[in-house]
């Protein structure tokens, strides 16, 4: 397993333990407003689920969503209305891998870079190239190239640069 891979399962399994905790204390919330007889399947659902171990490759991950899945399925049937003869009300289980899940995250994070990318370039076009019709002397390039770094006076730069100080 690669140094980057590692870091997005590591990234995938604190989020899952995120997961895992936030679904504990909702369940444990709506215990404590519900009466006792509903609320004891969501506290034992709450408890089940606190208690799993979380998952470090594909099987394990298929072992940690069946045994999340019983423990909502436990909690949920007294109070839910009957679906189809032998389907959880929750629907279908998920399938994807970790692997998957790896692939989802680099996707976003590819698109998140690209999205970044064109609202940069857009508002350097607008910034600026648009008002500017006599764009392209090196002044020009120079300035894009250190508001590009995050400098948030350029001119002020190039004048102090071009008066020696």
């Amino acid at each position: 397993m690669t140094r980057d891979a590692s870091v997005d399962l590591a990234g995938v399994l604190a989020e899952v333990r995120s997961a895992q905790l936030a679904a504990s204390a909702l369940l444990n919330d709506f215990a404590a407003a519900w009466p006792a007889a509903q609320a004891a399947p969501l506290q034992h659902a709450a408890q089940t689920i606190d208690g799993l171990t979380l998952p470090t490759d594909d099987a394990s991950l298929r072992v940690y969503r069946q045994a999340v899945r019983a423990a909502l399925d436990a909690a949920i049937r007294p109070v839910a209305a009957p679906g189809p003869a032998g389907q959880s009300p929750l629907g279908a289980i998920d399938t994807r891998t970790i692997g998957r899940y790896r692939t989802e995250v680099r996707l976003m994070v590819w698109l998140q870079r690209l999205t970044l990318w064109l609202v940069i370039a857009l508002t350097a076009y607008v910034t600026f190239y648009a008002p500017r019709p006599s764009f392209g002397a090196a002044s020009d390039y120079i300035a894009v190239f250190m508001w590009g770094f995050g400098l948030t006076c350029p001119s002020l730069v190039m004048r102090q640069s071009r008066s020696g100080c």
